[in-house]
Formats: C-alpha cells, sequence, structure tokens
C-alpha cells in the first residue's frame, strides 16, 4: 500500500477535527463542521481505507465491492474494492448510506458501529463487518480498542531529512512502514506498506 503524504495530512486534520470536536463538546461549545470542501476528501480518505481497516482488524475483504453513500455537505459516493490486493470494485455486494460527519467519526474512534445510524442493503453481514472494522483506523484515538497498536517514531538522518518510522500490529499480523520527509517538498513522499 502506498499513501500519499497529502493523505497522511489529511488523516490528521481528521483527528485534528475529532479532537477539536472532542474538547468543544467538553466546553458545550457548538462548532460548525468544516466546509464541505475540506469534508469530501477526509471522506475519500476513509473510504479508501476501509480494506485496511478490515484487514487490520483480521478480516480479509478479498473480491467483495462496498457502495458506499455518504449523505451531507462534503458527501459522495464511492465504490471500494474491499481487498487489498483487489486490481478495482466490482459490482456492489453491500450498499451502506450514512451521514457523511458522522462516518468520518466513526472512522476516527468515535461511535459504536453496533448503533451506527446507517441504511444497509445486499449483503448485511459484510455490511456489518465495514462497520465494525472502521473505528481501527485511528486506535490511537479510539480508547475502545486497544487490540491495534501504531509507533511512531522520527530520528534524524540527515540535515533537512527525517525517517518516519511505524510499526503497526494487527492480530496475525505485522507491517513496518519508512519513508523520507523532505522538509523543502513535503508532498512529494510516499508510505509504503
Amino acid at each position: 500500500m502506498e499513501i500519499a503524504v497529502r493523505d497522511h495530512i489529511l488523516a490528521r486534520g481528521l483527528e485534528t477535527w475529532i479532537h477539536t470536536a472532542d474538547a468543544a463538546r467538553t466546553a458545550r461549545v457548538r462548532l460548525p463542521d468544516p466546509l464541505p470542501e475540506h469534508i469530501h476528501p477526509t471522506a475519500d480518505l476513509c473510504a479508501r481505507l476501509l480494506p485496511w481497516t478490515m484487514l487490520l482488524s483480521g478480516l480479509d475483504g478479498s473480491g467483495r465491492t462496498l457502495l458506499l453513500t455518504l449523505t451531507g455537505p462534503g458527501g459522495g459516493e464511492w465504490r471500494v474494492a474491499l481487498g487489498v490486493e483487489d486490481a478495482g470494485p466490482g459490482e456492489p455486494d453491500a450498499h451502506i448510506t450514512a451521514d457523511v460527519v458522522a462516518f468520518c467519526f466513526l472512522l476516527g474512534g468515535r461511535g459504536d458501529p453496533a448503533d451506527f445510524p446507517a441504511d444497509l442493503e445486499g449483503d448485511l453481514s459484510l455490511a456489518r463487518d465495514v462497520l465494525t472494522t472502521a473505528p481501527p483506523l485511528f486506535p490511537a484515538l479510539n480508547p475502545r480498542n486497544r487490540t491495534n497498536s501504531a509507533l511512531l517514531t522520527y530520528p534524524v538522518e540527515e540535515k533537512g531529512a527525517e525517517r518516519a518510522s511505524f510499526t503497526v500490529r494487527a492480530p496475525g499480523k505485522c507491517a513496518a512502514v519508512s519513508q523520507k520527509f523532505w522538509y523543502n517538498d513535503p508532498f512529494a513522499g510516499t508510505l509504503r506498506i
């Protein structure tokens, strides 16, 4: 898997959005959602990462396709191949329709998949598996989920560069990721899993 650095930035943006909402809720302040043109790329990232959330949870969605419809400002529709090595999506096996903001927050570890408000069609077991495995995307944000863990280190290699080393642990699986990030061109790199 290759993750563009811009997707890393989107993931950090999602985390910031979630933590800001947590703080606002604690302070009893109602903040507006981000602009739809900011929500849409975040929702797109969340949709594209669904095969990985399933795999990191111990489920392999290979050969299966999800039609994901996210409603509200910034939403859209995605056909998602649920196997991490699938060449592309096929005909949908399951269809999930949900609010775009609620879906992003679910992938950010907020909300209970069992109570998640969504319309499910097609293979209901597959649709439930997708929702149930979604929260492990950000295990550090999800206090209920400690089966997956991520470790991030930043040893400096040379002036103007850093190497980020990630270790992702999941039931029966282990992957290591490394990538150089150049200060003068942060969007040029990719992460390889």
